[in-house]
């Protein structure tokens, strides 16, 4: 039989695919027998491995995993990669070398481990990574496994297509499904989890039987919480040089409670420790800031900071540290909280950082930024940025966005103190003059005593205020708690 009529009776038992995808299946699997197939030799085993025989009558209906059972012969099956394993070398009892790739299939009945060996497992391999995608397998058999599991085993008789065109995907489990939680890590003893990387990786080394061995410790973090990953050996290596924002999959990871209850996952031998990429959400800029914005992320530069102190939530003590901070586009105010907080009071001014996983919120009047326990913070020393614009006095019209203003002190008011919801407060104020407008600045608490030692003719740059009052052309300008105020010889 010609290859078009074995082509032609394909296409007639599966309608599903077209003849493009069918000819270049051919050619796929010539290129597997480096050339030695024929167009006829491939098209009749592309027939073999789609259950068709040449006469156009299927053979028997494949099986689902909860049906597999230990001595089964000539299995067939569809399954969505969960764990890819990497190849493996071993020597047989003979003292022949060979190698053998493991994956753990699942359909919507169940999970089973399969082993593919020999020259299967080296073909299979050149299809790159295979995790999460569908595969569908022939003539496979059924052995006990060690744990008393069936397993699932493909040997010379054996075969296996990746992406088979004529399988509909969405009536798989999505990998999703088996990826856990890390809240819910307490109770499990193997778990898969991806997490975000919160903290740098710490590596030491230790003495063992075969030498030195090494150890990388990273704390990862979702949306339910937070874990500390353990990596040993060969695998401490793949996250030595990760950083934060980074995203790592750990597969089949054992799962233990570390000193002071706190919740580990730890790599072992059959552990597949992926470095999935680098976090990619988009650096939002503070411009672009609106309320109801989660899950963000943000590289700015500190301009000011208030001390570390801490405070009572929910009836818990926490710690808590502000910051002035600023981009190109503008200002805002960050507020740090728990270890974060630590973090950033070690941080010095004009530093840049990088926040993943900060949330917008509305401060009073303005757009501002929380970081939480979920969000991580990277010191960026390659990173320059340029600072936010200045406001010309006559173009200040908008009193929901911080401003930078600077000019010339043409009058200064002493300090005086004012009772404010029962609060005694310092206030003082200047007026600045830029390019023949000009504006009142009211200074609150600190900042009073400091704009009250400025003196008239002096040029000054003040971070951080916003549009009190305007009426006509007197504008009116108020401090918050952040403001900095920058002397001409301090910039």
């Amino acid at each position: 039989m010609k290859k078009e009529e074995i082509i032609s009776k394909i296409l007639l038992c599966k309608p599903g695919l077209t003849k493009e995808e069918l000819e270049k299946l051919i050619e796929e699997k010539k290129r597997a027998y480096s050339g030695l197939l024929s167009d006829e030799g491939a098209a009749r085993l592309i027939a073999q491995e789609l259950l068709i025989d040449l006469t156009g009558k299927l053979k028997p209906i494949e099986v689902k995993i909860k049906d597999l059972v230990t001595g089964l012969n000539d299995v067939t099956l569809t399954a969505r990669v969960i764990i890819d394993w990497p190849i493996q070398d071993f020597i047989k009892s003979n003292g022949e070398k060979n190698v053998v790739k493991k994956l753990l299939l699942a359909d919507e009945t169940g999970i089973v481990q399969c082993l593919v060996w020999g020259e299967k497992a080296l073909t299979l391999q050149k299809n790159g990574k295979l995790q999460d995608k569908i595969v569908k397998i022939f003539h496979a058999y059924t052995r006990k496994g060690l744990n008393t599991n069936v397993e699932l085993h493909l040997g010379v008789k054996s075969s296996i297509i990746v992406s088979p065109p004529d399988v509909h995907e969405e009536k798989f489990p999505k990998l999703t499904k088996f990826i856990n939680k890390i809240s819910e890590l307490r109770n499990l003893n193997k778990a898969n989890i991806i997490g975000t990387v919160k903290s740098q990786p710490k590596t030491s080394t230790f003495k063992c039987e075969f030498g030195v061995g090494k150890v990388s410790r990273v704390k990862l973090f979702d949306f339910t919480g937070e874990v500390t990953l353990v990596a040993w050996n060969e695998q401490a290596e793949k996250i030595t040089n990760v950083k934060i924002g980074d995203t790592i999959q750990v597969m089949n990871g054992k799962v233990i409670v570390g000193v002071g209850d706190s919740i580990e996952i730890h790599t072992e031998k059959q552990t597949v420790l992926t470095i999935i990429a680098k976090e990619t959400n988009e650096i939002l800029k503070i411009s672009n800031l609106k309320s109801g914005i989660k899950n963000c992320n943000i590289t700015v530069k500190v301009f000011k900071k208030s001390e570390l102190k801490t405070v009572k939530v929910a009836g818990k003590e926490t710690l808590i540290v502000e910051a002035l901070v600023g981009d190109e586009t503008g200002l805002t105010i960050i507020t740090f909280w728990g270890e974060n907080a630590r973090l950033i009071a070690n941080i010095k001014e004009n530093d840049v950082i990088t926040i993943v996983n900060a949330a917008v919120k509305v401060d009073g009047k303005f757009i501002a930024l929380t970081a939480g326990k979920l969000s991580a913070i990277n010191l960026e020393t390659n990173i320059i940025l340029v600072d936010p614009p200045k406001t010309k006095i006559n173009e200040i019209m908008n009193g929901n966005k911080l401003l930078i203003v600077e000019g010339v002190v043409v009058d200064v008011s002493p300090v005086k103190e004012v009772i404010v919801k029962g609060e005694t407060i310092k206030v003082s104020s200047l007026t600045l003059k830029d390019e023949g407008e000009q504006a009142k600045i009211t200074f609150w608490r600190e900042a009073a005593d400091e704009a009250s030692k400025i003196k008239v003719g002096e040029n000054i740059k003040v971070l951080g205020v916003f549009l009190k009052e305007r009426k006509d052309k007197q504008v009116e300008l108020s401090s918050i708690r952040l403001t900095k105020i920058l002397r001409k010889n301090r910039y």
